[in-house]
């Protein structure tokens, strides 16, 4: 739930909801209310039809038609609710992140970096117990503002008692977890740039922002995969990135690019962010991973005041401490995040034409929508004119690929093959893959292809200038290795990618031995696997079955050294 201001100054606040075995997209998304006023709603009103709905399907369930002669009970359970921390704050009827007590985690106050009890700046030091609330502690809070001895006054800071109380099955204390798009990206992330590049720290010992020339010169020329919808922008556009810009810089980008302009021990107290925050958005977390993030997002916290300053810990910095509980209940970060919601907000945006009627514009262009969708599978069976049927399953993205065609399972050609003999340079690479191969014989070539739905391209490709969606990680007897595609072959009934392999510098990113703070060192001896790391470039060639890639990488250069940065998961989308 995320509120979004439009430039006449009304806030579109839609309530959706998904399904948790579907992924975050506005095609799975229901959406249960619209709010369109000058001012942002009350939450209690607005959300109050939706609770009561969602109680009772979870008490009395749906009866829904399973056959001609049969039907079912179907019940629904809401796990969780996600939003921003301003919209938290009004939902759970609580203080905002800069009142006392205004964690809905645990039970730290917080503090006014002046002593006073009036400013409006609230941080959030690292304490090393943490009192966590329990959702009977909130119902107590709850029941003590509600009574007579105690009307209207904040109690652990929460000042009433919230709409989801309507809906009994829900814990209170931890069913509403931290969005990362908002606290990570927009938040950290976001207040590290600022900490790094600002002329209101210039004389930290941290500040870099003389450095901003060359920075920008590295990150403009890095050329990304085209599964990254934004280029990179340069730091000194930092205000107008977009949250998946964050995203991409913090996972990505920055290690390479600051590793040797910020000093030895903030680079290690920021490796800990960035290698943490990627276990957690990874969609393969062992238990141990998932401990060791936790520790190093805790040691991150702990020294951050030793090395920034008490003033700058904000309460994203805090959150990042409860990013380990949530993401052992419900899974990796990108199960709990607002990017889908984000691309909702512009999907409702686009469906109002006018200044008028704007919530019948919203409900007619949606019920279009989804009637669409019907037509569309219907005329599959009705014989339609071709044409018509292609129309309509363009509008519903359901659309055959252009110019493929289907190699395998999962596996698509795109655009047409060429036949030609194999390359010099790549024939003992294809021999030792399939075996005999008769250089007499031309054998269909190919530039581009799609696995699993990712677009991959080859080095052959020649109108790829400003992208490298060629540089993969790919599997070979259960040991992952990186490699640039050259170029794609079938061989007889084999498919292959030929590639030259990147192979990985021994020489870890960090070298713990020049850290002098205690807590980073001990957190970054625990182990956990790269995430970014540089690379040379190999001197062979190498053949592997197509559907040995397992996704793209990010190949970066920074002049003198390659980086390959590896992505998490290929759930979440840009």
């Amino acid at each position: 739930m995320h509120a979004e201001p439009n430039p006449e100054g009304n806030y579109p606040n839609p309530n959706a909801l998904t399904a948790d075995s579907l992924s975050f997209t506005k095609k799975y998304m229901i959406l249960c209310a619209c709010w369109f006023a000058p001012e942002k709603p009350k939450m209690t009103t607005f959300l109050k039809p939706t609770m009561m709905a969602l109680d009772k399907i979870y008490r009395q369930g749906i009866v829904v038609k399973v056959s001609p002669t049969e039907t079912a009970t179907v019940r629904g359970l809401l796990m969780m609710a996600v939003m921003d921390l301003p919209a938290k704050a009004k939902a759970l009827v609580m203080k905002q992140f800069n009142g006392m007590y205004g964690c809905n985690e645990c039970g730290d106050s917080g503090k006014n970096p002046d002593g006073s009890n009036n400013s409006l700046h609230r941080i959030w030091p690292y304490t090393a117990d943490m009192t966590m609330r329990s959702h009977r502690s909130i119902i107590e809070n709850v029941r003590e503002t509600l009574s007579r001895s105690n009307p209207g006054n904040a109690v652990m800071g929460i000042m009433g008692a919230s709409v989801f109380l309507r809906y009994h099955a829900l814990d209170m204390s931890n069913s509403f977890p931290v969005d990362w798009m908002h606290a990570v990206l927009l938040g950290v992330a976001k207040t590290m740039l600022e900490l790094w590049f600002s002329p209101q720290s210039y004389g930290e010992p941290f500040n870099i922002s003389k450095s901003i020339p060359d920075l920008n010169k590295q990150l403009l020329a890095l050329k990304v995969p085209d599964c990254i919808s934004h280029r990179p922008r340069s730091i000194t556009e930092k205000h107008h990135w977009k949250a998946s810009e964050f995203r991409s810089w913090l996972l990505y980008y920055s290690m390479p690019l600051l590793h040797d302009v910020l000093p030895a021990e903030y680079v290690a107290h920021y490796f800990l962010l960035v290698s943490a925050i990627w276990t957690l958005a990874s969609d393969d977390i062992t238990t141990a991973d998932l401990t060791t993030a936790g520790l190093r997002l805790d040691a991150f916290c702990k020294s951050f005041e030793e090395l920034y300053g008490e003033r700058r810990q904000t309460m994203n910095i805090h959150k990042l401490r409860h990013l380990q509980m949530y993401v052992e209940m419900y899974g990796p970060v990108w199960t709990t995040s607002l990017f889908g919601f984000e691309s909702m907000n512009g999907h409702l945006k686009r469906m109002v034409h006018g200044t008028r009627f704007i919530v019948t514009q919203i409900t007619f262009t949606k019920s279009m929508s989804w009637g669409l969708q019907r037509v569309a599978a219907a005329m599959e069976n009705i014989h339609e004119r071709k044409g018509v049927v292609k129309l309509a399953q363009r509008l519903t993205s359901v659309a055959e690929r252009p110019n493929s065609t289907r190699l395998c399972s999962g596996l698509y050609l795109l655009g047409n093959p060429v036949d030609r003999h194999v390359h010099e340079e790549h024939l003992e690479a294809v021999r030792t893959a399939v075996g005999h191969v008769d250089n007499t014989i031309k054998y269909p070539y190919f530039h581009r292809i799609e696995l699993n739905g990712q677009a991959i391209y080859s080095r052959e490709y020649g109108r790829e200038k400003t992208r490298n969606s060629r540089t993969v990680e790919f599997e070979v007897d259960g040991a992952v290795h990186f490699g640039e595609v050259v170029t794609f072959c079938n061989i007889g009934t084999t498919h292959l990618a030929v590639l030259q392999d990147l192979l990985p510098i021994a020489t870890p990113l960090i070298d713990c031995s020049v850290v002098q703070n205690l807590t980073i060192k001990v957190a970054l001896q625990r182990p956990l696997s790269e995430k970014v790391f540089e690379v040379r470039r190999g001197d062979t060639y190498r053949a592997v079955p197509i559907t040995s890639l397992r996704r793209k990488c990010v190949f970066m250069s920074t002049g003198v050294r390659t980086y390959i940065g590896r992505f998490p998961n290929v759930v979440e989308k840009d």
